[in-house]
């Protein structure tokens, strides 16, 4: 799955990244980030976590041009 859109999905509200609160009649999605793999522990039961970039590292990405060849 590495490399998959991570999308939170929301019914009839949802917080603001400044704080305010918006009320929705239908789904609003958001693009978080994107999925890079997941924590590993020594119990097979213990909860998965799993690791994302976030929306704003890859923007940096691509903003920077920077490419990687190897």
């Amino acid at each position: 799955m590495s490399g998959s859109p991570v999308i939170v999905r929301t019914f009839g509200s949802y917080e603001e990244e400044g704080g305010g609160a918006i009320i929705s009649t239908g789904a609003v999605s958001k693009f978080l980030g994107v999925y890079s793999g997941r924590l590993h522990t020594h119990d097979p039961l213990d909860a998965q976590i799993g690791m994302v970039w976030p929306a704003v590292y890859i923007d940096e990405i691509i903003a920077g041009q920077v490419k990687d060849y190897g």
